[in-house]
Order: structure tokens, then C-alpha cells, then sequence
């Protein structure tokens, strides 16, 4: 989507840069999903099954966040509201379990494997994305835009 001067004119600049970091979220998580599968696939392990029902959950997900992405930078309360809890509190705390438990496990293993450090990386990104979309949605200019 290409924003022009008027777009973006009125939707204060918190907002703006939450919308934009919840673009990132998504993009991120896609990014994670092709790692994965990919990975899955030239590894052989993961099943057919285990590809289109974890694919297509994440796809659901990433569609939701977007709608939910373009409500909240029109103005939409609601959506603003559910960004928070849907993936701000439980999103977030799904991108955490996995790392928490690796990191329980011992790890940083040094013998990682080069897309397991890509995902990392990548995840670091995510949740990053995350944590700032959420605090700019609840800057007082990006409040007041809510309040109608």
C-alpha cells in the first residue's frame, strides 16, 4: 500500500508507526512460517498434514492481524483493543514459549544449525515488532485517536 500525504495526514504518527510495526509482526511471521516449512521439507521433518494445518492456522492468524492492522489505523477502538490482547498478550506469549524452553534446555548451542540462527534472528524481529506496535497504540496522541 502506497500512503500519500493525505493518508497519512490525519492519523497521528504513533498510530502510523504502530500500523507499520504490525506490518513488520506479519512480516516477520511469514518469513518464520517459509523457514519452517522449508526447513520441514529438504529435512523430512515434517509431515504433509503437520505443513497445511501449521501453515494454515499461521495464515488465519497473519489475516486477522492485518484487518485488524488497517481497523486500528483507521481509528477502530475495538481492533485496537484486540491487537492488545489477541496478539499483544497471547501472540506474544506463543513467540516466547519456544525460546523460554530452548532456553531452559541450556541453550545457546554454538552448533546450531544456520537457519535455526536465521530464525532466531528473525524472531528477535517478531517480537520486537510486537512489543512496539503495542506501545505506540498506547502513546496519548494514538489514545486520544481511539477515543473517537
Amino acid at each position: 500500500m502506497v500512503l500519500t500525504d493525505t493518508d497519512t495526514a490525519t492519523v497521528p504518527r504513533a498510530v502510523e508507526i504502530s500500523f507499520r510495526l504490525w506490518l513488520l509482526a506479519v512480516a516477520a511471521g511469514l518469513f518464520e512460517t517459509v523457514l519452517v516449512v522449508t526447513d520441514g521439507l529438504v529435512e523430512h521433518t515434517l509431515s504433509g498434514g503437520a505443513i497445511v494445518s501449521g501453515a494454515g492456522v499461521r495464515l488465519v492468524v497473519f489475516a486477522v492481524a492485518l484487518v485488524l492492522a488497517f481497523r486500528m489505523r483507521a481509528g477502530s477502538r475495538a481492533a485496537s483493543l484486540a491487537l492488545t490482547v489477541l496478539l499483544g498478550v497471547l501472540g506474544l506469549a506463543s513467540l516466547l514459549v519456544g525460546p523460554l524452553e530452548w532456553l531452559a534446555d541450556g541453550a545457546p548451542d554454538p552448533h546450531l544449525r544456520p537457519v535455526e540462527w536465521v530464525f532466531a534472528g528473525s524472531r528477535v524481529v517478531h517480537v520486537a515488532a510486537v512489543l512496539g506496535a503495542v506501545a505506540a497504540m498506547y502513546a496519548a496522541r494514538a489514545r486520544r485517536w481511539f477515543r473517537g
